[in-house]
C-alpha cells in the first residue's frame, strides 16, 4: 500500500517537474528582460538644459542599478510642464543609467556637478524605486540622499522609492506608504516605519512625502503643487495631462488593494509567456515623457513584451529636455516597430528591415496611462491589462476591449504540463514492460 502511494507521488512530481522548471526559467528570463542594464557605456557628454537662477530646482534621483521608469519620467514631465522649476536628473556619476523596461538616459548632473551648479540643496528631491538599493554600489546614493534631506525643502518618494528612504533611515518613526504589493515585505524589513496601506500619499509637513504605487505619484505631485503654488497651478497641470479625477488632492484615504485570484495572470505571464514579443520603440526628438513612461511600464511591466529602443541619433531630447540614449541605431531583430507620432526616419528604417512602422495615436481622449492600458488590452488581453492598472494603482474607470485572457500563456502551461504527463506515461510503459518481461521469465 505504502509503495503504491509513493509511486503515485513520484509520478505526480514527475508530471509537475517540467512545469516547475519552465516556470522558474521563464520568471528569471522575464525579470532579466524587464530589468536589463545597458552593457556598453557610450561616451556621450551630458548637456543639461539651461539653468534659470530665478527658479527653484527639482531633481530626480537615479540609482546605480535600475530605476523605475514611471517614477523617473512622470515627475520629470509633470514638474517641467508647469514651467516653475529647473528640473534635472542626478546620479553619482554622469554615465548612462538604465530604467525599467530597457530605456536608457544620460543624467543631467553628477552629485558633484549639481553641488557646483546650485551651491545649496535643491528645493525638491524625487526618489524613485531603485533595484538592489541595499547593494554596495548604491551606498553613495543613500549617503547623498541623507545629506540632501537635512536641508532640502521636500523629499518625495514615488511608489517603492519609499524603500530607498527607509533604507537611508529617513522614515524611522514616521508614517509612510508605498506600493500595495510591497508593503508586507517593507513592514518586515523596516519595522521602525509606520507603514500605511490605505493612503494614496502621506505628507509629513511637506518635508517628506511618500506615495503609494506608481500613478499615486501624480496625485501627490498635484497635491504638492497645490500646496506650494496654489490650486490654479495644479488644476492647469491636471487639465494639461487630462487627469480628471482629483479627489485625492483633498482626501488621500483610499481602499487598499489586496491579492486576488485574478492577479495570477501576472505571475503566469512572467513564468510562461515566452518567447516575448520583441517591440522596437523608435525614439524621436521631442518625444513625450509621460507617453514613454505609460507605454513602457504597462507593456514591459506585464511580462509579455521585450522593448528595444531605436533612434537615428545617439542622443535624443525628450519634450522637456531629458537626454535619452537609444540602445540600437543599426539593425536589430524585432517583431514590430512603433513610435509616438509620424517620423520619416522611422519609416525609412522600417522599410530597410522589410517591416511597417506603426504610429501610436496619442490624440485620443484620456491621459497617457489610460491610453496605454486601453491599447494594451487590445494588443494583448483584458486580464493582463486589468492587473496592469492595479499594479500601477490606476484607479480611474476603464473601458477595455480585447481577448479575455493571454492564450499564449495558457498554451505554454498546457505544453509543459503535457511534457510532464508524457514523461509519466513513458516511464509507466517502460516499467510495465519490465514487469511483464520479468513475469514471463519467471514463468519460463
Amino acid at each position: 500500500m505504502l509503495k503504491r502511494q509513493l509511486t503515485r507521488l513520484g509520478y505526480l512530481l514527475l508530471a509537475c517537474l517540467p512545469l516547475l522548471l519552465a516556470a522558474s526559467i521563464g520568471s528569471y528570463y522575464s525579470m532579466q528582460v524587464a530589468m536589463s542594464i545597458r552593457s556598453d557605456k557610450p561616451n556621450i557628454q551630458s548637456q543639461p538644459i539651461v539653468y534659470d537662477a530665478q527658479k527653484p530646482t527639482a531633481v530626480i534621483l537615479l540609482g546605480n542599478t535600475v530605476s523605475e521608469i514611471t517614477d523617473v519620467l512622470a515627475p520629470y514631465a509633470l514638474l517641467a510642464k508647469t514651467g516653475l522649476y529647473n528640473v534635472y536628473t542626478v546620479a553619482e556619476t554622469s554615465s548612462v543609467r538604465s530604467l525599467s523596461g530597457g530605456l536608457d538616459l544620460l543624467p543631467d548632473y553628477s552629485f558633484a556637478g549639481l553641488a557646483t551648479l546650485l551651491k545649496q540643496p535643491p528645493a525638491l528631491v524625487i526618489v524613485p524605486a531603485i533595484t538592489e538599493i541595499q547593494a554596495s554600489q548604491n551606498q553613495p546614493v543613500l549617503a547623498w540622499l541623507r545629506q540632501q534631506s537635512q536641508a532640502a525643502s521636500t523629499v518625495m518618494s514615488w511608489c517603492t522609492g519609499a524603500e530607498v528612504l527607509a533604507e537611508s533611515g529617513l522614515l524611522d518613526g514616521l508614517p509612510a506608504t508605498a506600493h500595495w504589493a510591497d508593503l508586507s515585505s517593507l513592514q518586515k524589513r523596516y519595522p521602525k516605519v509606520k507603514w500605511q496601506n490605505n493612503q494614496r500619499y502621506v505628507d509629513i509637513n511637506q518635508q517628506i512625502i511618500t506615495t503609494a504605487g506608481l500613478t499615486s505619484g501624480i496625485d501627490a505631485t498635484l497635491y504638492f503643487l497645490q500646496k506650494m503654488h496654489g490650486a490654479d497651478v495644479s488644476q492647469q497641470l491636471a487639465d494639461m495631462i487630462n487627469y480628471s479625477d482629483q479627489s485625492y488632492l483633498e482626501h488621500a484615504t483610499m481602499q487598499p488593494f489586496s491579492i486576488t485570484p485574478s492577479d495570477s495572470v501576472y505571475l503566469l505571464n512572467a513564468a510562461f509567456y515566452w518567447p516575448k514579443q520583441t517591440l522596437g520603440i523608435w525614439l524621436s526628438q521631442g518625444v513625450d515623457e509621460l507617453a514613454l513612461a505609460a507605454f513602457f511600464d504597462v507593456y514591459t511591466g506585464s511580462w509579455v513584451y521585450d522593448f528595444r529602443t531605436i533612434g537615428a541619433e545617439p542622443n535624443i531630447r525628450s519634450a522637456h529636455g531629458l537626454q535619452l540614449i537609444p540602445r540600437y541605431q543599426a539593425a536589430t531583430h524585432i517583431d514590430r516597430l512603433v513610435g509616438f507620432g509620424p517620423n520619416q526616419q522611422a519609416q525609412t528604417w522600417a522599410e530597410q528591415q522589410q517591416m511597417t512602422y506603426h504610429e501610436l495615436d496619442l490624440a485620443q481622449q484620456g491621459n497617457m496611462f489610460e491610453q496605454a492600458l486601453v491599447r494594451f488590452a487590445i494588443d494583448q488581453d483584458q486580464a493582463s491589462a486589468q492587473f496592469a492598472a492595479k499594479r500601477m494603482e490606476y484607479r480611474q474607470p476603464l473601458t477595455l476591449h480585447g481577448a479575455s485572457w493571454p492564450w499564449r500563456t495558457l498554451i505554454g502551461i498546457g505544453v509543459w504540463l503535457g511534457v510532464g504527463i508524457g514523461a509519466c506515461y513513458g516511464l509507466r510503459r517502460i516499467s510495465n514492460k519490465r514487469k511483464s518481461a520479468a513475469t514471463n521469465e519467471n514463468l519460463g
